[in-house]
């Protein structure tokens, strides 16, 4: 891969750095100054060392890189995306994504990732909203904060870590796509069946003909204390009834109007 560094760091008209050098899908960039304005095509990477990136708003990033860190945000730098989509796609190797805790990142995501490569974050997460349809995602125990859609409708997570869910969304997950732990503080409407190993927070959850399910793993705890409202054929079951296991937990189907509270451990 070639490697574009900003200069002065700014696009000019037509959607190309400084110089009138335009990054390609094979090209690594360096952006340690003020960018602005979208890149106008797909980079391999994209590392934020030293300055900030504002793509002008709902732009659709892709993101194809290889092995090592394709997109990252370094202390005090920031990622402006509004209304936009940053995809990962077409990847190999062991790539890996992060961000600083200090950096800002406003921008959806999207994993596109056919194939048995698996996507791995590096640091916490946040974003606008998350979808995976295909590839492997892998969480690496890290904290997940997404302020809108929640919809791994396809593919896999490899899941260690907790995923809130902060904002105002739809939600749709696989079954292979369950997080560890689902909290959910925000208002959301679950669109499909969608499962999880746990659930916590006090936000608002809708099924409206959907059925919610917490299969749970080992040490997997419900400490979820916000509304479950569920609506024609909306359920909320608790307990595994995949492949075949009958006895690795128990079931509660939950009709409208069924107030749960339910205390102690569970194992």
């Amino acid at each position: 891969m070639a490697k574009v560094t900003t200069q002065d760091g700014v696009f000019i008209e037509g959607g190309t750095w400084v110089g009138g050098i335009a990054p390609i899908v094979t090209d690594d960039c360096e952006i340690g100054h003020a960018v602005t304005g979208p890149p106008g095509v797909a980079l391999g990477s994209a590392v934020i060392d030293g300055g900030s990136w504002d793509t002008g708003g709902a732009q659709a990033v892709v993101i194809s890189g290889v092995t090592g860190s394709i997109f990252n945000l370094l202390p005090g730098t920031s990622f402006t995306n509004t209304g936009g989509t940053v995809t990962f796609a077409s990847l190999s190797g062991t790539p890996t994504w992060g961000m600083d805790a200090t950096a800002t990142f406003d921008s959806a995501v999207v994993i596109n990732n056919a194939g048995t490569t698996s996507f791995t974050a590096g640091s916490a997460i946040r974003c606008t909203g998350f979808t995976l349809t295909a590839g492997v995602y892998m969480d690496g125990g890290f904290a997940h904060t997404v302020s809108g859609d929640f919809l791994p409708a396809a593919g896999a997570i490899t899941s260690t870590g907790n995923w809130t869910l902060t904002g105002t969304g739809n939600l749709s997950i696989a079954l292979a796509c369950r997080p560890a732990t689902l909290t959910v503080s925000g208002t959301y409407t679950a669109t499909a069946n969608s499962y999880a190993k746990a659930m916590a927070g006090s936000g608002s959850l809708q099924l409206v003909n959907t059925t919610f399910q917490i299969v749970p793993a080992a040490n997997s705890f419900c400490t979820f204390t916000g509304t479950l409202a569920a609506s024609g054929t909306g359920k909320l079951l608790i307990g595994d009834l995949v492949n075949g296991r009958t006895n690795a937990g128990f079931t509660v189907e939950c009709p409208l109007d069924l107030r749960i509270s339910p205390s102690g451990t569970a194992t």
